[in-house]
């Protein structure tokens, strides 16, 4: 008899371990397609050659800024008129008269003291007001800033137009 051909024997794979219990994977997000038109290429570097460094000059500090420094605009001579009291026009009114009944004699007199009286109200007020006058003067400062300020004196400045001035308690002084 001949012999009986062998059967196939197949090799036995052994059976993987058990694995330990584990909750179950999350599944991954998927990265979104972005089609190739949508996404801008970088653009291109050019890169200068290496120069050598410099060196480094330490900068002047800036100066403190000086909020009451400023610089004279203008100066300028401003007269105030008087203000009559009116013992002026009194005293006035009274001389006219007395000047006035010096003139003339019967209706003329009475005329010239009415005329002299009233010249004489209207000539003392004048003059009171002149005497009772006052003089200011007014200075424009310019402050570094750009601000300015006008300061009214009563005794005629010594600044000038480009004097450099410090202003303190509403009065200037040197810088």
């Amino acid at each position: 008899m001949p012999p009986a051909p062998a059967a196939a024997v197949e090799p036995v794979k052994p059976k993987p371990a058990p694995r330990p219990h584990a909750a179950p994977a999350k599944p991954k997000p998927q990265p979104t397609q972005v089609a190739q038109a949508d996404v801008a290429a970088p653009p291109a570097v050019e890169r200068a050659p290496a120069r050598p460094a410099e060196p480094v000059v330490a900068a002047a500090p800036a100066p403190k800024a000086c909020y009451d420094c400023a610089v004279v605009e203008s100066v300028r001579e401003v007269k105030q008129q008087g203000e009559g009291s009116g013992l002026g026009a009194v005293a006035g009114g009274v001389l006219g008269g007395v000047l006035g009944h010096q003139v003339g004699g019967g209706t003329g007199k009475k005329v010239a003291t009415v005329v002299g009286a009233v010249g004489g109200a209207l000539a003392g007020h004048q003059v009171e007001k002149s005497v009772r006058s006052d003089t200011k003067y007014e200075v424009l400062v310019r402050f570094e800033d750009g601000g300015t300020q006008l300061i009214t004196q009563d005794q005629a400045p010594v600044w000038r137009s480009g004097d450099k001035v410090r202003v303190a308690n509403g009065a200037i002084v040197p810088r």
